[in-house]
Order: structure tokens, then C-alpha cells, then sequence
């Protein structure tokens, strides 16, 4: 099954409806809504990831997470991009190394793929043509929160690798 649809199992599976998921705008959010199953209780704030790096951003990200108890990243659209450009985006960059370490007091649960193959050989092709991983078969990771989690402390993270200067394009 397409990735998405997998994790939107899994989360009707093993999330408690109550939960709220934070999605990434510019991608597509889970839970997708599948026959008999309603996506509507799962929703969550967006995380506005693309917007231009700033403090704006920053309180945006905070108040996302705080109201938030897990994170949903559908695919690489936003943190295989926003890292190439570290001029512009290292408020991001800070959040997606935050996330993906765990620092940010959110913890990896699941990780979906579905990499080509032939045969018994799979092509992890994670760093390929975005127009491949992003649509065809995207890597869908999930996040929930712990008791780590500190508003206080994501917002001192994110704004310490502000630089003084805003970034622009």
C-alpha cells in the first residue's frame, strides 16, 4: 500500500482518536479519511515550515507543538529542501535536527516506506528527484510527544539558531 495509507492504518490502529496530529503545510496530512474511519478527530495545527524563518515562525512552531500530541511528517518535500538552502532556513534546520534527535520532546514511533526493489534487492532511494519520493512513494514518519517537552525550552532552541540578521532568499 502507498505509504500514506499504511501510516493512516497504523494511526487508526494505535492512536486514540482524541489525539491530535500536527501535519506540515504544503504536504499531505494523515490520517487520510479511509471507508470507515474519520480523519475529522485527529485534526491537528499546521506547521508552517515553509514560511520564511522568524521569530513570527518561531512562536507559530511553538504553539503548533503545544497543541500538538504527535507529529506527522509525510514526506521529505519540506526538511529535504529547507536543508539545502542553510542561508535562508537555519531556524528550520534547527527544528528538523531537534526533531529527528528527539531534542525537540517528541520521540519517533513509526517510519513507513516503500522503496523500489527488484527482486530481493530495495533501492532506498530517500535522496532521489523529489517528484519520485514525494508522490510515488514518500517516507511517512510519525512523532509523539513526551514529558520532555518544553514550549519554554523549543522556543529557546529554535530562536537561538536565529541569526541576527533575518535570512532572506
Amino acid at each position: 500500500p502507498h505509504t500514506r495509507i499504511a501510516a493512516s492504518r497504523w494511526i487508526y490502529e494505535h492512536i486514540p482518536p482524541p489525539a491530535r496530529i500536527a501535519n506540515e503545510a504544503w504536504d499531505d496530512g494523515l490520517p487520510l479519511p479511509l471507508p470507515d474511519h474519520d480523519s475529522r478527530p485527529y485534526a491537528g495545527p499546521v506547521l508552517p515550515m515553509f514560511d520564511p524563518d522568524s521569530p513570527v515562525k518561531v512562536n507559530d512552531i511553538v504553539k503548533a507543538l503545544s497543541g500538538a500530541d504527535w507529529i506527522a511528517v509525510t514526506s521529505g518535500r519540506v526538511y529535504s529542501n529547507v536543508t539545502r538552502v542553510p542561508d535562508v532556513f537555519p531556524m528550520s534546520i534547527a527544528y528538523y535536527r531537534a526533531l529527528f534527535s528527539g531534542r525537540l520532546g517528541f520521540t519517533p514511533v513509526a517510519n513507513f516506506t516503500s522503496y523500489p526493489s527488484l527482486g530481493f534487492l530495495e533501492f532506498n532511494d530517500d535522496s532521489s528527484e523529489e517528484q519520485f519520493t514525494v508522490y510515488d512513494h514518500p517516507r511517512v514518519l510519525l512523532f509523539q510527544k513526551t514529558r520532555e517537552f518544553s514550549a519554554e525550552r523549543v522556543r529557546e532552541l529554535l530562536l537561538a539558531a536565529m541569526p541576527v540578521t533575518p535570512p532572506t532568499m
